[in-house]
């Protein structure tokens, strides 16, 4: 089961790290800048529907003593005015303004000390224009900056022209660390190693496989949360797009069982008959069992593959690529392999070759030999399994284990809406 575990862990990993990194912190912010020069009165013409003076409100003035105060109020008007270029402080400006010759906007949390207790008691938006003044006279403009569900846009996400994103989005340096963790687990735990004469599928084909889960799942799971820009937003207020996203992301997760069964998969043959075993289960055929043995292939659904173009479409960039080249090399998919009947009414699956066609296991030509040596009928003509996965090593002929693919049917086709429902009730009830 380690391999398993393995796989597990990485897309915890992935996971856990995609939904920190669109997850955003909704605090209000207080943002300063150096105030424009005031503007003169514009009279209009006499035939104007304005003929007065247009008259702007004077600011509030929120007045800033102490010596805390007056060093924010020093160092704020250096920063705005890009006479100081403190890394710690720009990371507060807007990307698009950090080169500007105007005056820069600095932006804080609203609870964040100093500024906080700058404008202690004068908390919220405001009709009337706030102003910063130390005891020289000098100000600064404040302003009040409450994000939503509404400051995030299907396909554009949140908006750069506001608080700089990595104030927002304060857990992303923790979503390197979820990719990092499930990376370090596929990698630092031990690989399985076979005796000698056992056959199993090349190191190489299987992190292949496990590439192409990852890029499946990653793609799938991840759209809901880059289109609408935010985790919260996409599970809550867009529901219908990991309801229908991650039903695919959940199909691709189901194959982390696949290549955990074919990384822990061995074959050998002895006097008596065929040995072979995955995942902790172990299986021995007599060859006087084995009533015939025939060549199967496995073919992915019609409906599966239009499934994946229909999903392309609502792609955006390289993810729509991706997904159209996921449609079309599943669509040719050609895994092949021997599926041998036994005496009992059940089926052993002996799969050999990649998606290409190509043979996938160390000495699989010497398998099916050995099983023509054997005495093993051998048919001709393939029998040809489609289905959205393929039985593996064994199955019964009853279908006893069929109530097992509805629920998990069940599980990846209705596990998207349950998750989507619970989070709306849940927020529902914390707000």
């Amino acid at each position: 089961m380690l391999e398993l575990t393995r796989r597990v862990l990485l897309a915890l990993g992935i996971a856990m790290g995609l939904l920190l990194f669109f997850l955003a912190d909704l605090t209000p912010f207080y943002s300063v800048k150096i105030p424009k020069p005031p503007s003169k009165p514009v009279v209009h013409g006499q035939d104007s529907l304005l003929p007065f003076p247009r008259v702007t409100s004077p600011p509030v003035v929120i007045r800033v003593s102490g010596e805390q105060g007056e060093r924010f109020m020093s160092k704020a008007l250096a920063v705005s005015s890009g006479q100081d270029i403190d890394q710690a402080w720009m990371r507060r400006i807007p990307p698009f303004e950090r080169n500007w010759e105007r005056p820069r906007e600095i932006y804080f949390k609203a609870p964040e000390f100093p500024l906080a207790e700058l404008v202690h008691g004068i908390a919220g938006p405001a009709d009337t224009p706030r102003v910063l003044e130390d005891a020289s006279g000098q100000r600064l403009e404040l302003r009040f900056t409450r994000l939503d569900d509404a400051s995030f846009h299907l396909g554009s996400g949140l908006s750069e022209y506001g608080p700089p994103l990595t104030l927002v989005f304060v857990w992303r340096p923790w979503a390197w660390w979820c990719f990092g963790v499930g990376l370090a687990a596929y990698l630092v735990l031990p690989w399985p190693r076979y005796a000698k004469g056992w056959s199993h599928f090349s190191r190489w084909r299987v992190c292949l496989g496990d590439f192409g889960w990852v890029l499946m799942f990653t793609i799938f799971f991840v759209m809901p949360l880059a289109i609408v820009g935010g985790t919260v937003q996409a599970v809550t207020v867009y529901g219908v797009f990991p309801s229908i996203f991650w039903i695919l992301a959940g199909l691709g997760l189901v194959l982390v069982w696949y290549t955990a069964w074919a990384s822990s998969f061995h074959v050998g043959l002895g006097e008596g008959g065929v040995a072979m075993g995955a995942l902790g289960l172990e299986l021995d055929i007599p060859y006087a069992s084995i009533v015939a043995a025939a060549p199967v292939r496995h073919r992915y659904p019609k409906w599966f593959i239009r499934l994946l173009w229909i999903a392309a479409l609502f792609g955006r960039g390289t993810a729509r690529l991706q997904v159209a080249g996921q449609a079309m090399l599943l669509g040719a998919s050609n895994v092949s392999g021997l599926a041998l009947e036994l005496d009992n009414g059940t089926t052993a699956y002996l799969w050999l070759t990649d998606a290409l066609g190509s043979m996938a296991v160390t000495d699989g030509e010497r398998l099916i030999q050995a099983l023509e040596a054997a005495g093993v009928p051998l048919r001709r003509s393939p029998k040809e399994l489609v289905r959205l996965f393929p039985p593996m090593m064994l199955e019964a002929g009853s279908g006893s284990d069929v109530w097992r693919i509805w629920a998990w049917g069940a599980a990846i086709f209705m596990g998207p809406t349950v998750i989507v429902l619970l989070a709306m009730l849940a927020r529902e009830l914390a707000g």
